[in-house]
């Protein structure tokens, strides 16, 4: 018997191919003002626009198989560092809790790394931060801040 590779409603006999795996799926919908966002993103327009990613849920595994725990990721270690009160003097979200800051290069390096981090080099973190997608403000009022736009105060 032949593998079925076909939708019910697929007639040009192409495989379908299957969402790229992602955490967030944005709504099709919303593709075109995305366009436009990313466009004004990569223009030389000294406001940044934040595309907002807070109303999209997180795609939920269906598999009852046990997972074994993942590795704890940039993005996992930051969000304890922002969340840690006792260092938000070091480093902290803006306001809007799009993008974050660290306020106190030395004490980041020193107290602050060598905790989530197995080095104390700060330009090894600066290295990572970018290799995981974020990027730094470089002028407006949110300048020398870091942000992605999936990574958003209390979504983990």
């Amino acid at each position: 018997m032949e593998s079925n590779n076909f939708t019910p409603n697929n007639t040009d006999g192409k495989k379908d191919n299957p969402p790229k795996a992602g955490r967030f799926s944005p709504d099709p919908e919303n593709s075109q003002q995305l366009q436009q966002e990313e466009t004004s993103l990569n223009s030389l327009d000294p406001k940044y626009i934040y595309r907002d990613f807070s109303h999209i849920q997180p795609s939920h595994s269906t598999n009852n198989e046990q997972l074994e725990p993942a590795p704890r990721t940039l993005p996992a270690k930051l969000n304890s560092m922002l969340s840690d009160s006792s260092l938000s003097d070091i480093i902290t979200w803006l306001p809007h809790g799009r993008s974050w800051r660290i306020l106190d290069r030395d004490r980041f390096t020193h107290e602050v790394l060598p905790k989530y981090f197995e080095h104390s080099n700060f330009n090894s973190f600066v290295r990572l931060v970018n290799a995981w997608g974020f990027r730094r403000v470089p002028h407006g009022i949110d300048v020398d801040s870091h942000y992605h736009e999936l990574f958003l105060r209390g979504m983990p």
